[in-house]
């Protein structure tokens, strides 16, 4: 049985959830595709926090993303399997910085849905978003050093299909003008940051 309190937002929340759950057409576009997963994915985690899952645990992790199960365009599913094996296929590494487990260390949720006429554009920003934000990923000029998210080591293959290597990956999207270039001639040693699975915000009162 959900704990979910019925407030206004929570009323909402379900709303996108019931339109999630419905099938949809194997023969979706790409693009329509990937909107359509990585919201009902940021929907279903936000569901799961809601329900009493965490990721914060080893245990609870594992509840969090394989146990929990949740309906999604027609079928039963779980988060690991809605990302390796719905999201990852469709082949676009900005994946990794649009979907949001609810941890500290995962890429902020967007204020806004996925659409398919701005996806592109969408993706772009949470790439550039996550890249740049400092408690995420550091770039030391003077050591050469990108001392970078866990994400850039987990995934790596998918970083390195889309642009050659994590780093030249990375200087597509990293502000600093110089840091860009020394990304891009893979001057740069790369270090990989301790992941945070803490929550990455307050719980609901009374948990």
């Amino acid at each position: 049985m959900s704990i979910i309190p019925p407030s206004p937002p929570i009323r909402a929340l379900r709303r996108i959830l019931n339109n999630c759950a419905r099938p949809t057409r194997k023969s979706l576009p790409r693009a329509e595709k990937l909107a359509f997963w990585i919201n009902a994915y940021n929907a279903l985690a936000i569901k799961g926090i809601l329900d009493g899952s965490s990721p914060r645990s080893f245990f609870g992790k594992a509840k969090f993303v394989y146990t929990d199960k949740y309906q999604a365009g027609g079928v039963k599913t779980n988060l690991y399997d809605l990302e390796h094996e719905i999201l990852l296929p469709l082949d676009d590494a900005r994946v990794h910085f649009a979907i949001v487990c609810a941890s500290r260390s995962c890429p902020k949720l967007r204020s806004e849905a996925y659409t398919v006429g701005r996806l592109d554009q969408q993706l772009d920003a949470s790439a550039r978003d996550f890249i740049n934000d400092e408690t995420r990923n550091r770039y030391d000029r003077a050591q050469k050093t990108a001392y970078l998210s866990s994400i850039f080591d987990w995934f790596e293959g998918d970083f390195q299909r889309a642009a050659g290597s994590v780093p030249k990956f990375v200087a597509r999207f990293v502000n600093d003008e110089h840091v860009g270039q020394d990304l891009a001639s893979e001057s740069y040693r790369v270090e990989h940051l301790d992941y945070d699975w803490n929550l990455n915000g307050e719980p609901p009162k009374g948990r």
